[in-house]
């Protein structure tokens, strides 16, 4: 009753009825783990004084203390010394590690955890992390693909293979992996985005500009698909397409600062650095605040040997949202 119950009234009744019943006490501590209570610890500490081998009351006095994983990993290992093929418990205990540093340990205990539980698609994914902490791409890639065998439902999971595919340079399984996810989660709008931006670093600029149209059909102010789609025009000579695209937006959003910054990136490819420059530095000098513009003005200034002429310092970039990680 008290394990289930959330009137604390009654609780508090039981407990002060059998204050050193064991299951009373342990009953307690998975009330407070299920409602996430903060004063079951000592209840569990006691019910151990009752029976130091009681496996189960370790691992939940190392569950409720999961804010504290030192002392959560000693609680977890005394349990595991004492019922040692509990899948589970070696997986959260590789998640304690990960929290303290230790990530030698951690890899330890999930292979513990896949070694009990070979078929579990979470441990795979779980291990997958764990290896992507050390940039072992290779084999954190080998354990994602075990884990949507095994749960080939997971739009997160085939979203991290796809990122690690991007990583590793196969561009193609990158995008197969977020079709996959998209196929999953269709109400998540940004995968279409995730795939528009693969094919345009993988020079597929045909498909990104298929794709980006579906997108803009949906919707036409979607900021990432008119600046993938025009990028993608421009690097196909199609300067004056891309231009249109850019413009059509800008003529509903003037004041955004990023398109009107591709439009001047789109006419500098084909009417030259000198020709447009003067265009940026009106631009920065409006948008002075702006890390991107004073960087691409750096940029600029820097090819037409002018960087001289600028009386104030250009401020670093934090980086476009384009050349960013796309996975995180």
């Amino acid at each position: 009753m008290v394990m289930s119950c959330d009137d604390d009234e009654i609780i508090r009744q039981a407990l002060e009825t059998y204050p050193n019943d064991p299951q009373v006490l342990q009953a307690y501590g998975l009330n407070a783990l299920k409602y996430h209570k903060v004063d079951a610890i000592p209840m569990v500490e006691k019910a151990l004084e009752f029976g130091t081998l009681n496996a189960s009351n370790h691992a939940l006095l190392a569950y409720l203390n999961q804010d504290n994983p030192e002392m959560a990993l000693k609680s977890i290992d005394t349990a595991l010394q004492i019922w040692p093929t509990e899948s589970a418990w070696y997986a959260y205990a590789a998640e304690l590690e990960m929290q303290t540093g230790n990530t030698n340990d951690a890899s330890a205990h999930i292979s513990q955890a896949l070694d009990a539980d070979p078929d579990n698609a979470d441990f795979w994914l779980q291990s997958a992390e764990i290896r992507l902490v050390s940039n072992d791409l290779v084999d954190a890639k080998a354990d994602l693909e075990k884990s949507v065998s095994f749960k080939t439902q997971n739009a997160d999971t085939w979203l991290k293979l796809a990122e690690v595919n991007r990583r590793m340079g196969d561009l193609s399984a990158a995008i197969r992996n977020v079709q996959n996810a998209q196929q999953l989660d269709p109400a998540n709008k940004s995968l279409a985005i995730k795939e528009a931006q693969l094919m345009f670093t993988k020079k597929d600029y045909d498909s990104a500009v298929e794709k980006t149209s579906h997108i803009l059909e949906e919707n036409p102010l979607d900021e990432d698909a008119n600046v993938i789609q025009a990028q993608s025009l421009a690097k196909q000579g199609k300067f004056g397409q891309a231009l249109l695209v850019l413009n059509q937006y800008l003529d509903k959003n003037p004041e955004n600062t990023r398109m009107q910054l591709e439009a001047l990136k789109v006419k500098k490819a084909y009417e030259g650095t000198e020709a447009i420059l003067p265009e940026l530095v009106k631009l920065a000098e409006v948008h002075s605040e702006d890390p991107e513009v004073l960087t691409e003005l750096t940029d600029w200034l820097i090819q037409t040997n002018r960087l001289e002429k600028r009386k104030r310092p250009l401020r670093p970039s934090c980086g476009s949202s384009l050349n960013r990680p796309m996975f995180t």
